[in-house]
């Protein structure tokens, strides 16, 4: 079963599966209205969601054309079907109400952002200026209906799991709990008031969404694994305030949210960059290599991945944003992504290898801890799976350029030896800095071959790296190449905390 959850997550982008998720929760909640399940009446879910999604996409449209940004057609609706399931939806009395809404929501992308890159969480900032405006407490979240709670567990839980957010999640839901026990105690509240107070929060939605949706959003998120986490225990920390006896003001759930914000800014500030394309090559039968200008104030490790955004007609399923892995070194002075076409690319891919010299495209989100350890003296294997090369050839042309010796063996499997790229960068490593290289096709091997043929097993690499035992394995590839890996090296014994994986939400 979870090889089959996981088959299909790799197939979906994060934004999709986003999507997906919460137009599945909209659609039964307009049902589940006819028999009188949730708050609003069908006809309140229906009239509010055509303002919702025509007012967003509206005023996304005219923001970024003011700011000369390129819009997301995913984000829009995302946004627009969140305000839905936590706004008030009374038709016609409300209708004012989500009209500014969207406007401050998609102007939040725009007006309140530094470096290109938004600081809030636009559906939050919008829930808390309408609340003052109208002086109405804001969001009343009312997909805390019972009746959607199993769509928001397992709708969430599979977000999670796709985003690889598991443990912060869990960290922000514990420390509400611990957090929220604490303040019973102060409060002097009975352990079985406490403990039924829990249970109504649990078994409504409110809470989970909050924490699988909003608080989850990579964006206004933290970066690194230790920053995420101070950013679960202070949100969670907020959201549970409100029990505190006498509180001299309200702490509303988006009000929890973008101060958490505003706290994972000051820990993780992040940047957008809009690049230009300086040239782009085939490396290989469907692999090829996009070479950008590097922006000056652009810092980044090496092994580390963007969300890249290209404006392009006819956007498929897929929408017009992904995420790469950078393949250019920090001390180069362009960006480079190494990018495998398949027999049928997405608009993205297509529209990607039709750019031209000064096109441009934008590149935001720098994250990824799949970077070289601190400790230089750490044995390493890297494990590459086609174009899962492209973070080692990112570390070693660092390593090459700043003259850094590691004890590193890479292995490269590839189909057919023409498959393999970057090898020049690989065998100059080879040279210079004492790089082991082990190259492996799986399906046909030319004549006079010197690597290795199959698939990699227990047996090969007790054959050809005689210290396994003591190294860090980094692998990069498919999810197939992966997992496969992973397998083998469980069989020959080799810890899970001596195993690292390249891992970004999407493609």
């Amino acid at each position: 079963m979870i090889i089959f959850i996981d088959n299909f997550l790799n197939s979906i982008t994060m934004y999709r599966l986003t999507l997906y998720y919460l137009i599945i929760l909209v659609v039964v909640s307009f049902f589940a209205s006819f028999a009188g399940l949730v708050l609003y009446s069908s006809l309140d879910i229906l009239i509010s969601a055509l303002v919702l999604v025509s007012f967003c996409v509206i005023s996304n449209i005219l923001f970024s054309k003011i700011a000369g940004a390129i819009p997301n057609v995913e984000s829009v609706f995302i946004t627009a079907l969140i305000l839905l399931l936590i706004f008030p939806l009374q038709f016609p009395a409300d209708i004012p109400l989500l009209i500014l809404a969207s406007i401050i929501a998609m102007g939040s992308k725009y007006v309140f952002a530094i470096k290109k890159q938004h600081i809030f969480n636009p559906a939050a900032l919008a829930a808390f200026s309408t609340g003052i405006i109208f002086n109405n407490g804001g969001g009343i979240w009312w997909v805390s209906a019972p009746v959607l709670l199993p769509i928001v567990v397992i709708g969430g839980m599979l977000l999670v799991r796709k985003i690889r957010r598991g443990q912060v999640v869990s960290l922000f839901l514990i420390t509400y709990f611990i957090f929220s026990a604490g303040i019973a105690c102060l409060n002097q509240v009975s352990v079985l008031d406490f403990l039924n107070t829990l249970n109504i929060l649990f078994a409504q939605s409110a809470l989970l969404f909050f924490a699988f949706v909003m608080f989850t959003e990579p964006l206004t998120a933290p970066v690194h694994p230790i920053q995420q986490r101070y950013y679960a225990v202070f949100t969670a920390m907020l959201y549970a305030l409100p029990q505190v006896k006498n509180i001299s003001f309200i702490v509303t759930p988006e009000m929890a949210l973008i101060i958490g914000n505003i706290f994972s800014y000051i820990i993780s500030p992040k940047e957008k960059f809009i690049l230009q394309l300086k040239d782009s090559k085939k490396l290989a039968s469907g692999i090829y290599e996009f070479i950008f200008k590097k922006n000056s104030s652009f810092a980044f490790a090496p092994g580390q991945y963007m969300e890249w955004t290209l404006s392009h007609k006819k956007s498929d399923t897929r929408g017009n944003r992904r995420f790469f892995t950078l393949a250019s070194s920090p001390t180069e002075d362009t960006i480079r992504l190494g990018i495998r076409l398949y027999e049928k690319p997405s608009s993205f891919k297509s529209s990607l290898i039709k750019m031209i010299h000064g096109e441009k495209i934008v590149a935001g989100g720098l994250a990824g801890d799949f970077i070289l350890p601190k400790k230089k003296d750490e044995k390493l294997v890297f494990v590459a799976g086609g174009i899962g090369i492209t973070p080692f050839r990112s570390m070693l042309k660092y390593l090459l350029d700043t003259n850094e010796k590691r004890d590193i063996v890479l292995l490269s499997i590839n189909k057919i030896a023409e498959d393999i790229v970057y090898r020049d960068i690989f065998e100059e490593a080879e040279k210079k800095i004492g790089l082991k290289i082990l190259y492996i096709l799986t399906e046909q091997s030319p004549t006079g071959w010197k690597g290795l043929v199959g698939h990699l097993s227990p047996e090969m690499v007790r054959e050809h790296i005689a210290d396994f035992k003591d190294r860090t394995f980094y692998i990069s590839g498919s999810h197939i190449v992966v997992t496969s890996t992973k397998s083998v090296l469980n069989k020959i014994g080799i810890k899970k905390n001596r195993i690292k994986t390249d891992y970004f939400p999407g493609f």
